[in-house]
């Protein structure tokens, strides 16, 4: 509404009123660059603002009668001025804060400060922003902080060390960094770690073996990696781990064999990966395998048959793939059998047959395994109550 000039919030139009809306829940603005509230804005618990670059209270919410508390505010493709961005002190009760796309920030507003309730921090595509400020480490109360798509963020404040609430970290785009930072280590409720999209990257420290909360550990887009950290197995509360298109990576580290709590295992796109760790089978905790775009791998370990917990096979795109091994029965636990892709699989373990527990066998896109399948090792299969057998 480009021409939209005036909204009221109170009845008349005048001060010292109460709110014509007041319990307003959520209050989303999109393209209204002349808009402003009379005679000042509402009391919203969500605030979302597009490309609506003055709306943003000079005095303040005022202190009239409402439960509605700001707690949620976006800012998307807004270009304030300083002013506007200092006047987000008005909104100390904020626990969610989102800056998208607003062109020529170079630094977080210093009004961020006065959130000290604030628990989620999302920053994406701020093309211009150079540095994260020291003051980020004394909003204490943060549990998730999303960078995604800051290319020229360099600066990584030690004093972010002191976010020891903090649940879940995502870097996405952050292609200024070719390290991190040793006090990673000391985010000890550290959760969900995902790192993605981050080509200069070449290590990770060694201080995460400190990270005795983490769970879920993502990695993806890092063409710089080469090997993982052997303090990888330490990280002993890790439940899921995934890593998908490093192509350099070349090896995974034999300590993994430590991680006890270790369920999911996902590989995608690891062209350089030429074998999995034969420790890979003391993880008698996985439950769940995905190999999948790794054209260099030839075999599976022995050590797998001791997966007795494995319920989840997926092969996929594994292109020099002959032969899948007659130890594949000791799986007693595999419900699901997924080949898609592998052109040089050609038929399956006699073994096969012994896998009781097997409940669904997919092979898609393997024309000389599938017709093996639809013929002469048919009776290997038969006992399986869900066969999907398909080529192009």
């Amino acid at each position: 509404m480009e021409n939209l000039a005036e909204f009221w919030t109170t009845r008349s139009g005048e001060e010292n009123e109460e709110f014509l809306i007041p319990n307003l829940h959520n209050l989303c603005l999109s393209d209204c660059p002349r808009l402003k509230f009379l005679p000042y804005p509402p009391r919203s618990m969500v605030w979302y603002l597009k490309k609506t670059d003055e709306i943003i209270p000079k005095g303040g919410l005022r202190k009239l009668s409402s439960s509605a508390l700001p707690f949620q505010m976006v800012i998307n493709h807004c270009n304030f001025s300083p002013e506007n961005w200092d006047r987000l002190v008005h909104f100390p009760t904020l626990e969610t804060f989102q800056v998208e796309s607003c062109n020529g920030l170079r630094a977080l507003p210093e009004a961020i400060q006065c959130f000290t309730s604030l628990k989620n921090l999302l920053l994406r595509s701020l093309k211009d922003l150079e540095s994260l400020p020291k003051w980020l480490g004394c909003l204490i109360s943060l549990r998730r902080v999303l960078i995604e798509d800051c290319p020229k963020i360099t600066s990584r404040p030690e004093s972010m060390k002191n976010l020891t609430s903090l649940r879940v970290l995502w870097l996405n785009g952050c292609k200024g960094w070719d390290i991190l930072p040793e006090w990673i280590g000391q985010l000890i409720s550290l959760q969900h770690f995902q790192i993605i999209d981050c080509p200069n990257l070449t290590s990770l420290p060694e201080s995460m073996k400190d990270l005795y909360s983490l769970t879920d550990l993502y990695i993806k887009d890092c063409q710089g990696l080469v090997i993982l950290p052997e303090c990888l197995g330490q990280i002993i509360s890790l439940q899921k781990l995934q890593i998908i298109n490093c192509l350099n990576l070349t090896s995974l580290p034999e300590s993994m064999k430590d991680l006890s709590s270790l369920t999911k295992l996902w590989i995608e796109e690891c062209q350089g990966l030429a074998m999995l760790p034969e420790s890979l089978g003391q993880i008698i905790s996985l439950q769940k395998i995905y190999i999948i775009d790794s054209p260099n791998l030839t075999s599976l370990p022995e050590s797998m048959k001791k997966l007795t917990a494995l319920r989840v096979l997926c092969l996929k795109e594994c292109q020099r793939l002959h032969v899948l091994p007659e130890w594949l029965q000791e799986l007693i636990s595999l419900e699901e059998l997924n080949i898609v892709s592998c052109p040089n699989l050609t038929s399956l373990p006699e073994s096969i047959q012994n896998l009781t527990p097997l409940k669904e066998l997919y092979v898609w896109d393997c024309p000389s395994l599938v017709e093996r399948c639809k013929g002469e090792d048919a009776g290997l299969i038969s006992h399986i109550p869900e066969v999907t057998l398909h080529y192009e």
